[in-house]
């Protein structure tokens, strides 16, 4: 992966630390919105199916009412999904770019499969849209309007099925570079591509997220549809069915979501876990304890007054799972931190030779710009050869280099020596240089 290597710098242990930060916050903002987004799309494909299959009005109804609440807009569908996802695989190539690629290329292609899931879900929400508005136009069935009604009503069938493969998949592959960030180097990534695709770990925590889209979508459609700004007028007998239903998955969904929580658990590496980690998962299995009895409460009552409780308490448990993931992830690669850290030293260290080469001077520099103008090896010029003086040091660097560094006046014939202003690695240079020139002199 060569050109990772070209287009990532060296980081320092501090930057590091500060990449990390904004993988947490990244996903901290993709993972709410991808998997409300497909869990979503997910729940208004099976109305739809029940819808057509029992000719209820209710799953009809609801399949189209949910996906523009799960959709939001297109610049919301870029700003909370595809852009945090470009960030992140920016990050991990950051991470990982001298380790192993395997998380990068996940992402990657999760990134490919999800940017097409989002285009095609887009294109179920509309088509639905103009086939209702069409539905109301009567027109031949030979006809041009008939003709485009059809086409548009296979679009709006065959968009949703496709953009929930590629929606399912591509979360799918997203969460195999998470694995994959967590175990790096063992023998879940030794095995490469396939041996983590299929491999325990990446289905259990496949499931979690699932679980987690489950428990977050249908709180936040039960959030919108009731307690958002008011909530949304609705028939008495519409409002009760959208309660009944969507609490129930909530609720089915908030029983199974502690046990993929401790299975996701026990897949982690060793070196992965810690206090803080295991903190965050207390947490999140408290919330959701906490969130269990207040659902049973809510169902046995059928009152909603403290759902938005509820929905505070799911969504605070995704984010302390999204905690737990990345506090695992950050403990896993701590050596690879530091091996990055030393790559970082070392360039720095290249840089600076590079950019400010030192202006310290050799011994042999220092006597052909300094020395040479007042004295000479073997023959008298301003100040006495050096054959005749260094014999008395008897080769001791120190005692040489201290006179070079505070000279004094030792002979009468000769003036004083000046100070020359050198830096004491230059004067400790100077002194050895001499001592063995002088030896060929001798």
């Amino acid at each position: 992966m060569s050109f990772f290597d070209k287009l990532v710098l060296p980081q320092s242990l501090e930057h590091i630390s500060l990449i990390q930060f904004l993988a947490t916050l990244m996903l901290m903002i993709f993972i709410p919105y991808i998997i409300m987004l497909i869990y979503g799309t997910l729940l208004s494909l099976v109305c739809k199916y029940f819808g057509k299959r029992s000719e209820t009005i209710f799953f009809e109804t609801i399949s189209k009412d949910i996906i523009p609440v799960v959709t939001v807009n297109k610049s919301t569908a870029l700003i909370l999904g595809l852009a945090p996802l470009l960030m992140l695989t920016l990050s991990y190539a950051q991470l990982f770019h001298n380790y192993t690629m395997l998380p990068v290329k996940f992402f990657i292609l999760a990134a490919v499969l999800l940017l097409i899931g989002i285009v095609l879900v887009f294109t179920y929400r509309y088509s639905g849209l103009v086939s209702d508005i069409l539905a109301d136009k009567k027109s031949d069935d030979n006809s041009e309007a008939s003709v485009f009604q059809r086409r548009v009503g296979n679009l709006y069938n065959s968009t949703g099925l496709w953009s929930i493969l590629f929606l399912v998949v591509g979360l799918y592959m997203f969460t195999a570079g998470l694995s994959a960030a967590l175990h790096p180097g063992d023998e879940l990534t030794s095995g490469g591509f396939f041996s983590v695709v299929f491999s325990f770990s990446v289905l259990t925590r496949f499931v979690l997220l699932s679980l987690l889209g489950l428990t977050v979508s249908s709180s936040i459609i039960l959030f919108r549809f009731f307690h958002w700004e008011g909530g949304v007028q609705l028939e008495d007998d519409y409002a009760a069915e959208i309660k009944q239903f969507f609490s129930r998955i909530l609720f089915i969904s908030s029983i199974v979501l502690p046990v993929f929580i401790t299975l996701n658990t026990i897949t982690m590496p060793v070196r992965g876990v810690s206090p803080v980690l295991f903190l965050f998962l207390f947490l999140a299995m408290v919330l959701v304890l906490i969130s269990l009895l207040l659902q049973y409460k809510m169902l046995s009552s059928k009152k909603f007054s403290n759902f938005p409780a509820i929905f505070v308490l799911v969504l605070f448990t995704a984010f302390l799972t999204v905690f737990a993931e990345q506090e695992a992830m950050s403990n896993a690669n701590y050596r690879q931190s530091l091996v990055l850290a030393q790559d970082f030293n070392a360039y720095k260290a290249t840089l600076e030779k590079t950019v400010f080469p030192s202006n310290t001077m050799s011994g042999a520099d220092i006597f052909k710009n300094k020395c040479s103008a007042c004295h000479r090896f073997d023959t008298k010029l301003v100040g006495p050869p050096y054959k005749e003086t260094l014999p008395k040091y008897n080769g001791d660097i120190d005692k040489l280099a201290e006179f070079i560094k505070n000279p004094v006046k030792k002979n009468p014939a000769y003036p004083a020596m000046p100070n020359q202003g050198l830096k004491p690695v230059e004067v400790r240079a100077i002194a050895r240089y001499i001592l063995q020139e002088v030896k060929k002199f001798q």
